[in-house]
């Protein structure tokens, strides 16, 4: 791929490709150079070594020039104090409101699936860790518990309060994979397990 650069003094905008073009032609001034030599009594070797000398540091000089005084955008730099690169997990705090948010969904799908006659909800986070990718990937290790809830009264999780019958109580560890992309207000749940 060919970068171009905007020069900061007003000056022409030049490729890669048009220097390479514009350095290895030869000169006005290399063709009276060699025709001086040759009248001088050099050799044909010593003039085109000097020629291409002339050609590869006029090149380098104005490479370095090039690279010192224009603006590129062909990299993406982050900014200095940025903690999360893209495509990168990075550990985020259990009490997050986006990781409390994903857990809830998490908790949705499971309730979705299951056969339990009632609805369970988030007991505890253990950990969390956030990928930035079209959107955010959590991934967090969480307790669920049973409520006492039933799934047919389509409760609000919030009201529903944790079992207290012995023998209904259930705590699960799961894990859940959680995708949203806050701009399209949407959340995907492709992995919620368990056990």
């Amino acid at each position: 791929m060919e970068s171009e650069c905007a020069w900061t003094k007003d000056q022409p905008v030049l490729s890669s490709q048009n220097m390479l073009h514009h350095f290895h032609r030869p000169s006005a001034n290399q063709e009276a150079g060699r025709s001086l030599l040759t009248l001088a009594g050099s050799s044909s070797e010593a003039v085109e070594m000097a020629a291409d000398f002339t050609r590869s540091f006029a090149m380098l000089c104005c490479l370095a020039l090039w690279g010192s005084t224009c603006t590129c955008d062909a990299t993406y730099t982050p900014p200095p104090h940025s903690t999360m690169n893209p495509g990168f997990p990075v550990p985020v705090n259990t009490n997050n409101p986006g990781v409390r948010k994903a857990a809830r969904f998490g908790v949705y799908q499971f309730n979705n699936s299951s056969n339990d006659l009632f609805l369970f909800k988030e007991w505890q986070i253990n950990k969390a860790m956030v990928q930035i990718v079209r959107g955010l990937k959590y991934m967090l290790h969480v307790e669920i518990g049973r409520t006492v809830c039933e799934k047919r009264g389509y409760s609000n999780l919030d009201d529903c309060h944790f079992q207290r019958k012995k023998n209904l109580q259930q705590i699960l560890k799961c894990y859940f994979e959680v995708w949203m992309t806050p701009w399209l207000h949407k959340a995907d749940v492709p992995v919620a397990l368990c056990h």
